[in-house]
């Protein structure tokens, strides 16, 4: 999302001082030389979100407390989402909670403060896989922003929006929001931003398979052309493309990609990210028939997993163990143990998309309707027609070049 790679968005306000316009501009190294002078009360919320946007937070946090007494209302709400922001992307919810909850009280100010109280407190409860609630308080932020004609607001909340629309499985209205996110950011300018969405959305489409399936280019095009240092938007975008060539049976380019992935995910990625990358090369070795080291790679992200409790990274950890331990000679009791974890785990988590997985063990019907997720919609087809005759979808499959579907 682009709270979790602010950088340059532009402030359609009247604006004053020239740090304003570096902030929202994103050039926080603009910004941050202003600590060599004396700061003015109006100055320091951007100086202290330059700090928290590049890593800084122990050096925001001191100046904030510092000038606490010298900052409005409005601005002392600013700083405590810029702050709650840098702590949530470092997974210090703890921190950030209290930032949030401080804030709350500003929803009466003037300004801005109702968006960044509520765009704060819908982040957190993104992170917190609590979707319903989030999106309630993503829509009051982009009321808010709506209200004030606070465009960049506008577009954190449609981003946000977007984002909670996908993980609901509303994928049609998820990408939507992202696209209105992207026209806002594009007609202000912001280039950073503008990226940032279309990485987003480029990884959506191949997650759901809206694209020309024999064709990667256009997400090999996005990994060349994102900047080195964007190790977040850099391993999002190569997790994707480790997953289709998977899929498509390209062991040899999955592993070099996977290569590639483990630099960026050493380099300061979230640590759902690192979870996500043992997944994704534990399945890659499940689809090579190297089941020991699929779970090898299994156990180091149940490790990670302590570090960062999702269930629905649980899940998919548990499904991805239980189906390779039923290609080896594990005793039942080992089997019926992963089964129950798993039972347990699905009760906490909601993933409509491990849900389908799930179900179609069941043999029951998926809450996401078909031409949603294309990919999903093939396995689902074959399946079906294995009961009957499955020509014509192994067709569509080979077409495709998803040839891991039919291992």
């Amino acid at each position: 999302m682009i709270l979790d790679r602010i950088n340059k968005p532009k402030y359609e306000q009247p604006v004053g001082a020239s740090v304003q316009n570096d902030f929202y501009s994103g050039n926080f190294q603009a910004v941050l030389t202003r600590l060599d002078h004396k700061l003015t009360p109006a100055e320091h919320p951007f100086v202290i979100g330059a700090l928290c946007f590049t890593g800084r937070v122990f050096e925001a946090e001191a100046m904030f407390q510092n000038s606490l007494k010298s900052l409005s209302k409005e601005d002392q709400v600013a700083c405590r989402f810029f702050l709650a922001v840098a702590h949530i992307r470092s997974f210090e919810k703890k921190s950030a909670l209290k930032y949030l909850l401080e804030n709350r009280r500003g929803r009466t100010h003037g300004g801005f403060a109702p968006f960044y109280v509520y765009q704060g407190l819908a982040l957190y409860r993104y992170y917190e896989r609590q979707f319903a609630n989030a999106e309630t308080l993503a829509k009051k932020a982009l009321a808010s922003a709506n209200q004030k004609k606070f465009s960049y607001g506008r577009a954190l909340a449609l981003d946000l929006l977007g984002h909670i629309g996908v993980q609901l499985g509303q994928i049609p209205k998820g990408l939507q929001s992202l696209h209105l996110a992207f026209n806002t950011a594009t007609k202000l300018g912001n280039e950073g931003v503008s990226s940032a969405l279309r990485s987003s959305l480029l990884l959506y489409k191949y997650q759901f398979g809206f694209h020309e399936f024999d064709d990667l280019r256009e997400l090999q095009d996005e990994i060349a052309q994102t900047k080195a240092q964007d190790n977040f938007t850099s391993s999002n975008l190569l997790l994707e493309l480790m997953r289709q060539q998977t899929l498509r049976g390209e062991w040899t380019q999955a592993e070099n990609t996977s290569q590639q992935t483990l630099y960026h995910i050493y380099a300061l990625a979230p640590p759902r990210q690192e979870v996500i990358y043992y997944l994704r090369i534990s399945e890659l070795s499940f689809q090579k028939g190297e089941y020991h080291r699929a779970l090898s790679f299994l156990a180091s992200a149940r490790r990670a997993l302590k570090e960062h409790t999702d269930p629905s990274l649980q899940q998919a950890l548990l499904g991805l163990e239980l189906k390779t331990v039923q290609r080896m000679d594990f005793p039942p009791a080992q089997l019926k143990r992963i089964q129950a974890e798993l039972a347990k785990v699905s009760k906490k988590s909601f993933n409509p998309y491990n849900e389908r997985i799930l179900r179609r063990g069941q043999n029951a019907s998926s809450t996401i309707g078909p031409g949603q997720d294309v990919i999903a919609d093939l396995k689902d087809e074959l399946l079906e027609d294995r009961k009957g005759s499955a020509k014509k979808t192994v067709q569509k499959i080979i077409a495709a070049g998803y040839l891991s579907l039919l291992i």
